[in-house]
């Protein structure tokens, strides 16, 4: 029997040793944007499936905007410039896109783009409280240079000089046909479709037009001022200009600033097919007052297929999200012949179409992100968001590893929270609802399949900010015993323990609430803020003191569990300050922990504000026993009696609360010269088993 449970043991150290889990980390203090929506563009799969009837249309347009489907809220209608008759290298699936004039004196064919119109019209009747923007590819063939939709005959820019205010006026009459005759309210117009690219050229397969920096002026001048002539500015603006990547959107932004024209722009338009400059984009426009929509992407120049593309695009919305702040995230195709690209996949011949999984690993986003969520702080690939109500955290989690994941999904920077709905998508499972998951002390433990993209959906409350500013001790519920700076260091590094409460500076802190959490100083060096060493992750991290740099691991969240008790949560980790091992000696340090609910992890907070250290005048104590203190006063040597045969710490003190000695002692009488430390009042403390006793002296 001995032997079965020895080697019980030993396969459980193995299985622990070789246990891990990744800890994903939610800070609901830290918002940041505020979601407008998710969403996709109508060309090319509206001008092909807009004349495949009534059902089709419907069936895909249901599912577009459902609340319980795709839940999309932003459609970018393509206006199209229309080739010349006389060309046929338009080649892909629907790009052919038709225009609404077809010569310079022609008068505007409503029909022309019928198939597309339709698509529009059932979308804007399910769901009118949408975003609906119109963009223009390229100008008429009449308007060209090249008298080719597709381009200049070497990509540059192909829009006839003396046609700015022409095509400004195709723009937004068109626009404004769409409000006051169709009864849709179109808010944006983009008069751009990737204008740095110079791969837009004469006879190829779709169209598009370049623009340089001073054209992209040129045009917005004269959009911006049609706009305000025919009286629509109160209900469009510009968005501009859906660069084809991230660090176009980056430079022609700063050409916008640089060339007075920013403020005639709404939104920054950016397509994430490529770049790597999402936070500075977001610096950028933010410094602008500008948000950032990403208004088009999808797996170009990716190789892979199958789950590994589906999930890279997912990683691709987090990293959006996250560090571009988009408010819009939207796709180029909903509808494709190739599964890689589309939602959908049809059979333009046999008029047939089908979901495939691009479709179910944007409904774990789109149907639960949704409008008015702000996106919050979390670590890992994953991305949260918190409801307007705050009483809803919804967090998308993408494992892309070719095994199971193990996490901990640590919410101990909320309040409460409760049984998070679980929904996930595989390559066997297509946003299936599984069994609600309990947390343990508000934390998680999921195990992610391998190469799935998870969505869970938690009741939360927030934790709020309990403890006002001031100047507090801080005790610890199991021990009794207080925070404390040991040896009353000023240094960097100097530890946090606890220790016996004597009324002294080391052991009282100054708490400040500032924008990023609560920053605990110690009262005798404010200057100094407590942080968890080395901005560490782990548990039994130690704490310490250090220069502030304002930075998360040197701030905390204080939340009350009740009772009169707090935990003290690092905000960089979501672990607690705990006495290290439930010790109750005085100089046991204080460490980060996972929450455990235990009694060590426990804090109450005791205003001190009115009681720092004041001495009072010098008198020799006139009691007959306890410990004595003489002379006193002195010119420095004095000789403590300590009256007892037991142990004592004996600590010295000047005026302004710093400790100038501190030790513990077996002897009965103990000789100190207090001169030493210049002439003044100092405090003798006196503590043992039974009592603390506290005696004033002057040096003179």
């Amino acid at each position: 029997m001995k032997k079965k449970i020895l080697l019980f043991l030993i396969s459980l150290l193995i299985a622990r040793c070789g246990f891990t889990q990744t800890t994903v980390v939610v800070d609901p203090n830290r918002k940041f944007q505020t979601i407008k929506g998710f969403g996709v563009s109508l060309s090319w799969w509206a001008n092909i499936m807009g004349g495949w009837g009534n059902t089709a249309i419907t069936s895909v347009c249901s599912d577009l905007t459902s609340s319980s489907e795709l839940n999309f809220n932003y459609f970018r209608f393509n206006i199209g410039g229309g080739d010349t008759p006389a060309h046929n290298h338009i080649t892909q699936t629907g790009g052919a896109m038709p225009g609404y004039k077809s010569s310079r004196t022609a008068a505007y064919n409503w029909l022309a783009d019928s198939n597309q119109i339709r698509v529009l019209q059932k979308i804007y009747a399910l769901k009118s409280s949408a975003i609906y923007e119109m963009a223009g590819y390229s100008p008429p063939f009449w308007m060209t240079k090249s008298g080719c939709t597709a381009g200049n005959t070497d990509g540059s820019d192909n829009l006839l000089d003396a046609d700015y205010g022409t095509y400004a006026d195709y723009l937004t009459d068109i626009v404004k046909h769409f409000k006051d005759v169709e009864g849709i309210n179109i808010s944006k117009l983009e008069p751009f479709n990737e204008p740095f690219s110079n791969w837009w050229k004469a006879l190829g397969a779709q169209e598009g037009c370049m623009f340089s920096r001073a054209n992209q002026k040129k045009l917005i001048d004269s959009v911006y001022h049609r706009l305000n002539s025919k009286n629509m500015l109160s209900w469009c603006s510009i968005a501009a200009m859906d660069a084809n990547t991230i660090d176009q959107g980056l430079t022609g932004l700063n050409n916008y600033v640089a060339d007075g024209i920013i403020s005639k722009v709404a939104d920054i338009a950016v397509h994430s097919y490529g770049g790597t400059q999402r936070a500075q984009l977001y610096n950028a426009a933010f410094a602008q007052g500008k948000e950032v929509w990403q208004t088009e992407s999808g797996p170009l120049g990716i190789a892979s297929s199958g789950m590994d593309n589906y999930l890279y695009m997912a990683s691709r919305i987090v990293q959006d999200l996250k560090e571009m702040k988009a408010v819009i995230w939207a796709d180029w195709q909903a509808v494709s012949p190739d599964n890689r690209w589309g939602l959908w996949t049809y059979n333009v011949a046999a008029k047939t179409y089908q979901k495939v999984k691009p479709y179910y690993v944007r409904k774990q986003f789109s149907k639960y992100i949704k409008p008015g969520y702000s996106i919050l702080y979390s670590n890992e690939n994953s991305v949260t968001a918190l409801n307007p109500a705050n009483n809803e955290l919804v967090m998308v989690l993408i494992n892309t590893a070719t095994a199971s994941t193990s996490y901990k999904l640590d919410m101990n920077l909320f309040g409460t929270v409760g049984s998070a709905a679980v929904y996930r998508t595989t390559s066997t499972e297509d946003c299936a609802q599984l069994t609600n998951i309990a947390a343990t002390n508000n934390i998680y433990s999921y195990s992610a399949p391998a190469q799935s993209i998870t969505t869970f959906v938690i009741p939360v409350t927030l934790a709020g900010n309990p403890i006002a500013n001031g100047t507090y001790r801080i005790t610890a519920k199991h021990s009794n015993k207080v925070m404390s700076i040991a040896g009353y260091s000023t240094a960097n590094g100097a530890l946090a323990e606890q220790w016996d409460w004597l009324n002294q500076a080391n052991e009282k802190f100054i708490v400040t609430l500032t924008a990023n959490g609560y920053k605990i100083a110690p009262s005798y060096a404010a200057s100094k803020v407590l942080q968890v060493n080395m901005v560490s992750l782990a548990n039994s991290t130690g704490v310490s003191i250090w220069d502030d740099y304002a930075q998360d691991h040197e701030r905390f969240s204080i939340i009350d569990i009740g009772g009169g008790y707090y935990k003290i949560v690092a905000r960089h980790s979501a672990k607690c300050l705990a006495v290290n091992n439930n010790g109750t000696a005085n100089g046991d340090d204080i460490v980060q922990y996972e929450w455990l609910n235990y009694e060590n992890f426990k804090w109450s907070f005791t205003d001190v504000s009115s009681s720092l250290l004041a001495v009072s005048p010098p008198v020799q104590d006139s009691k007959t026993s306890g410990p004595l203190v003489y002379p006193n006063p002195s010119n420095g040597p004095v000789t403590i009696n300590l009256n007892t045969p037991v142990k004592a710490r004996v600590q010295v003190l000047d005026v302004n609360g710093k400790v100038r000695y501190d030790n513990v002692t077996a002897n009965s009488l103990l000789n100190i010269d207090l001169g030493k430390w210049g002439k003044g009042y100092y405090i003798i403390r006196i503590t043992n088993e039974k009592a603390t006793y506290t005696r004033p002296v002057v040096i003179n």
